[in-house]
């Protein structure tokens, strides 16, 4: 039986935890995400993390929570259908004026 080093240990928590960040800013009392790839939760970690990202929007009294998804990304449909079904909304391109390589997708806090 082989066993892992404490280093091998320690580099595979970080490949863990470099394929879950999430990138954030804050705007004018939006805060906006782009998540990792879809396929990185297990069954109830999607669930679970958007709801702590809705708790940290309004812990950090945003109004509103928005999701970037980059329109080339494989899993982009999967996405946005998860956020959808979660409560999310499309946001038009006229209401931030943003790059149109990106779906937004909203929640009011």
């Amino acid at each position: 039986m082989a066993h892992k080093s404490t280093g091998d240990a320690d580099a595979d928590a970080d490949a863990d935890n470099d394929r879950c960040n999430w990138e954030a800013f804050v705007s004018d009392h939006v805060m906006f995400v782009r998540p990792p790839a879809y396929d990185v939760w297990a069954a109830n970690e999607f669930r679970e993390s958007v709801i702590a990202l809705l708790e940290l929007a309004e812990f950090i009294e945003c109004d509103q929570a928005v999701v970037c998804l980059d329109k080339d990304r494989a899993d982009s449909s999967d996405m946005m259908r998860a956020f959808m079904y979660a409560g999310f909304e499309l946001v038009y391109p006229n209401v931030f004026q943003h790059d149109s390589s990106f779906v937004l997708l909203g929640s009011e806090i």
